[in-house]
């Protein structure tokens, strides 16, 4: 017998058997039964971004069809358990080629002997993985997927920032309540300054956490995301004692600052992250003497137009970034 032909059946039964492994390995994993539907992200190669933007309009509905078909033969799992909302977008962290993320969706069992979300997605990320060992790179679509991606989840959004979101609500509560209280107190201040101060705090918080937490998601990105927090927070920063330094060679307004140095100073370093914090400090809130400020009318409209160089500098470029990282 020709030896050749001996050791190429013996490899082919030896990637037979790991793929074997594989698969057995994943199917025996213990899952929680009934799991909650999931989404999640495959990846095609560049050469599949290329095939599928070849295809006609008509026939790109198709694709998601036979990728499915493809995908529930290989896990194997019931047709009818996957979904695609049959929509690309392009996967902004692939800076050489072009290429297409695609969401999947995984339905929730409620049959016994069926496997679990979790099992179907822990699956799909092995054979896509290792596709060259599986029936994946055998199917008419899937053999287009990227094994160096995988399938990734993608997150439950109230499982993942419930407590965050709980607190934020929370928050917002306590600021209502503040605002009846220095409404009942003073009815004629500008009282909306205590929902004013939540949002610019929130505001601030809101930036740190982006650019720590997400603005290297896209490699691309991460610059302008910083330079978008830093430039206006320079900028403000100038303002905010420029118009102080100002507004002190007034004596009544420099009588005012000298009784209530503290809450001047703090409104002050806050009007860094937005100017407008300096225009708490004339709204009257509560009727309570330290938020009288009595700035002249010159430097209210320096602050106004601050707050309206502030949409174009920082909150319109952020939307911009945070928009382009999530998608």
């Amino acid at each position: 017998m020709d030896n050749n032909f001996v050791r190429d059946k013996t490899y082919k039964e030896f990637l037979l058997g790991i793929r074997d492994n594989i698969w057995n390995f994943n199917v025996k994993q213990k899952e929680v039964p009934f799991a909650p539907s999931m989404n999640g992200l495959l990846r095609l190669t560049p050469e599949g971004t290329k095939y599928f933007d070849s295809l006609p309009q008509e026939q790109r509905s198709n694709f998601f069809n036979i990728l499915l078909n493809d995908l529930s033969n290989a896990i194997p799992v019931s047709r009818s358990r996957l979904t695609s909302n049959e929509k690309t977008q392009l996967d902004l962290s692939s800076v050489n080629e072009k290429q297409y993320l695609i969401s999947i969706g995984v339905e929730e069992t409620r049959v016994d002997n069926d496997i679990s979300v979790a099992t179907v997605v822990n699956n799909t990320n092995t054979m896509v993985k290792s596709k060259d060992l599986t029936l994946i790179n055998n199917g008419q679509a899937s053999k287009y997927l990227d094994q160096s991606y995988g399938f990734i989840p993608t997150l439950d959004f109230w499982e993942t920032y419930k407590y965050k979101l709980l607190a934020i609500l929370l928050i917002i509560g306590l600021l209502i309540i503040l605002f009846f209280l220095a409404r009942r107190r003073n009815s004629n201040g500008n009282n909306i300054a205590i929902l004013q101060l939540g949002l610019i705090i929130f505001d601030l918080v809101i930036d740190i956490t982006f650019v720590n937490n997400n603005a290297k998601d896209v490699p691309v990105l991460y610059y302008p995301s910083i330079v978008f927090v830093t430039v206006p927070i320079g900028i403000n920063t100038i303002l905010a004692f420029y118009l102080i330094t100002q507004e002190n060679k007034r004596p009544e307004f420099l009588e005012w600052f000298t009784a209530h140095g503290k809450v001047a100073s703090i409104f002050t370093i806050l009007a860094s992250t937005d100017i407008e914090a300096l225009s708490i400090l004339h709204s009257n809130l509560a009727g309570f003497s330290s938020f009288n400020a009595p700035f002249s009318d010159d430097a209210k409209s320096k602050i106004f137009w601050g707050a309206c160089l502030n949409i174009f500098i920082e909150d319109i470029p952020q939307v911009i970034i945070q928009v382009g990282t999530f998608f």
